[in-house]
């Protein structure tokens, strides 16, 4: 699509400096593609070149469409006004070449509709005082705070219906902890009873672990494992602490650790 663009600009034989360094760097970048392939990190950013490109192209068609047919109207003057009409007839640039500018105008207009830009120009042209920034991959960091903020979504769900008088409905395997192989893993320095939930019906290890002591909550846990047998026996589960309510502050109490935990 871009080389038939090409051709169609150097009908009118531009000579116009601008426009010729335009269709340079057009050439350039995209004879650039196949040495450089495009990839996950300049994915975005290559797009929304490409989006500038078909903008300035297509207005480049429509401006000198218009251009010719300017000139056209000028030369002929008056006399156009009183030929009689016998058909379509071809539109002469100045350079005297039979022009059809009409097509050339419809050409311009649906370009971007032909490479799926329908709608009028894209937010690349519209936002050319934007610098375009490309998008930047997650670092280990946004990792692990994402996966701490599931965490504390996952505490805060069956929290809510373990804490003592709640009035949700218990659901996912709500109940109390009774297995010393589990007990002895959750620490009790205030000598707590533990309920423990499954923050939805996926089937996964996923625990939250809540424990009270006289009716009130004073420790939330969160595990992936701690309550399969075959993860305790090889210490592979992993059991951390909520540090505050509703926060997505950890402390690790397990060997093991989440395999987005960073550092």
């Amino acid at each position: 699509m871009q080389m038939m663009t090409f051709a169609q600009l150097k009908k009118y034989g531009d000579s116009k400096r601008e426009r010729a360094i335009e269709q340079r760097e057009w050439k350039q970048f995209i004879d650039a593609l196949d040495t450089q392939p495009v990839t996950y990190g300049n994915g975005l950013t290559t797009r929304d070149t490409l989006a500038e490109m078909v903008d300035d192209i297509a207005r480049m068609l429509r401006e000198q469409a218009a251009e010719a047919r300017n000139a056209s109207q000028h030369k002929r003057g008056s006399s156009s006004s009183t030929r009689k009409s016998r058909g379509k007839e071809p539109v002469y640039d100045e350079a005297g070449d039979g022009v059809d500018l009409e097509d050339d105008e419809a050409f311009a207009m649906s370009f971007s509709s032909t490479l799926g830009l329908q709608g009028g120009p894209s937010s690349v042209t519209c936002s050319k005082q934007r610098k375009i920034k490309p998008t930047s991959l997650p670092t280990p960091a946004d990792e692990w705070q994402r996966a701490r903020e599931k965490m504390r979504d996952h505490c805060t769900e069956v929290a809510s219906r373990l804490q003592p008088r709640s009035r949700a409905s218990t659901a996912f395997g709500d109940h109390g902890v009774i297995q010393p192989a589990v007990l002895d893993k959750l620490p009790s320095p205030r000598g707590e009873t533990w309920r423990q939930g499954r923050p939805d019906d996926t089937g996964s290890e996923v625990r939250v672990f809540v424990g009270e002591v006289g009716g009130k909550v004073t420790a939330t846990l969160w595990s992936n494992g701690l309550s399969h047998d075959g993860a305790r026996r090889s210490g592979s589960f992993t059991l951390y602490q909520q540090l505050n309510p509703d926060s997505a502050d950890f402390t690790r109490l397990s060997t093991s650790k989440h395999p987005k935990e960073y550092p």
